[in-house]
């Protein structure tokens, strides 16, 4: 009885340390995924912010003062999504350099959900624009824009309309990176009840 008592405890030992082996293993991979998503957010932030100026420069400044399509609307969005995208940015880019195990960002997202609200019209108002682009590009003063800022090499071969549809898209996509930190996330993190709420709230604005 002795032997089998010992051979119980020592397998019962080998039971528990694969057990914590198998958590370990999993909280490394976790917070390596939790890292890439993060990065991912940062990224692809810059990139936008970048392409939204673009926009502005070689397509809406130049189109604001000609009357061929609904520009003031959209003109005016872009410029307040712009402004607090750089907001955005200037909020997540210390978070992520600095990032660790422990680190959070979903209150970022939470303190400017009344600004993301902003996409919600933009959506409405592109979709309104959307049937007068195929009749302006008729027109000589609107396809001079047009060809003249997509020659620009910031454009990297995105046409107007790719431009157009950038903010539509991004709200979708900051739900599945918020989602996918939600999934990566255990829940005696931090930043888990945050996330959660920051996803429902995203998902607000994308509806």
């Amino acid at each position: 009885f002795a032997q089998l008592e010992e051979m119980t405890k020592f397998i019962q030992s080998v039971w528990r340390m694969y057990i914590q082996r198998k958590k370990y293993r999993k909280r490394i991979r976790n917070e390596a995924y939790r890292d890439k998503v993060a990065n991912e957010i940062l990224t692809t932030e810059v990139k936008y912010v970048g392409q939204l100026k673009v926009l502005l420069e070689l397509f809406l400044i130049p189109l604001k003062d000609q009357e061929i399509l609904p520009m003031h609307h959209i003109y005016a969005e872009i410029e307040v999504i712009l402004s607090y995208s750089k907001l955005l940015l200037d909020l997540l880019e210390p978070r992520v350099k600095n990032w660790n195990p422990h680190q959070c960002l979903a209150d970022v997202f939470i303190q400017l959900y009344n600004y993301l609200k902003v996409y919600t019209q933009y959506v409405k108002d592109y979709s309104v624009l959307l049937p007068h682009l195929s009749n302006a590009s008729k027109e000589k003063e609107f396809s001079v824009v047009i060809k003249r800022g997509q020659r620009n090499k910031k454009t990297e071969n995105l046409s107007f309309e790719s431009f157009l549809i950038l903010p539509v898209q991004r709200i979708p996509r900051y739900q599945m990176l918020l989602a996918d930190l939600v999934k990566h996330t255990v829940p005696e993190h931090p930043d888990y009840k945050n996330l959660q709420i920051a996803v429902e709230k995203i998902k607000e604005v994308a509806t």
